[in-house]
C-alpha cells in the first residue's frame, strides 16, 4: 500500500489570493472611474459654449457600494446639459451635449487596459 500526503499551503489556500483579487478589482474600478471623470471634465471644457467652473468641478468619481460612479453630485443643470432633462426638446430647441453618453464607450474600452495593468501590480500577492 502506498500513501500520499498533500499539504495545502500558500496564498490560494489561506485566503490571501482572494483578498488580493478583491483589492485589484476595487482599485481598477477606482482608477477607471477617476479616468472617466477626467475625460468628462475635459470634454465639457472642449464642448460647452460658456463653461463655468461649478459645472465642471461637480463631475467626480465617488465610491457607490459595491462599486464606483461618475456623476455630477446632483447638479441642478446636469440633466439639462446632458439632454435628458424635462426642459429639453420639445420644450426648447436645446437637445443637450450628451457628454456622458458619448464618452461611455471610450471609458469602457480603457477599463480593460486599466484592469490588466492593475492586476499585474497585485500579481505578487496572488502567488
Amino acid at each position: 500500500m502506498i500513501g500520499i500526503t498533500v499539504i495545502k499551503s500558500g496564498p490560494w489556500f489561506d485566503g490571501r489570493a482572494a483578498h488580493a483579487i478583491e483589492q485589484a478589482l476595487d482599485e481598477s474600478a477606482r482608477r477607471t472611474a477617476q479616468l472617466g471623470a477626467t475625460v468628462i471634465r475635459a470634454e465639457q471644457a472642449r464642448t460647452y459654449r460658456k463653461e463655468t467652473p461649478y459645472d465642471r468641478l461637480q463631475n467626480v468619481a465617488e465610491r457607490n457600494p459595491p462599486g464606483w460612479k461618475i456623476w455630477d453630485r446632483n447638479g441642478v443643470y446636469g440633466p439639462w446639459l446632458e439632454g435628458i432633462g424635462s426642459r429639453n426638446f420639445p420644450r426648447t430647441r436645446f437637445r443637450g451635449y450628451a457628454i456622458y453618453r458619448r464618452n461611455l464607450q471610450l471609458i469602457d474600452r480603457r477599463a480593460g487596459v486599466i484592469a490588466e495593468y492593475t492586476f499585474k501590480e497585485f500579481e505578487g500577492a496572488m502567488n
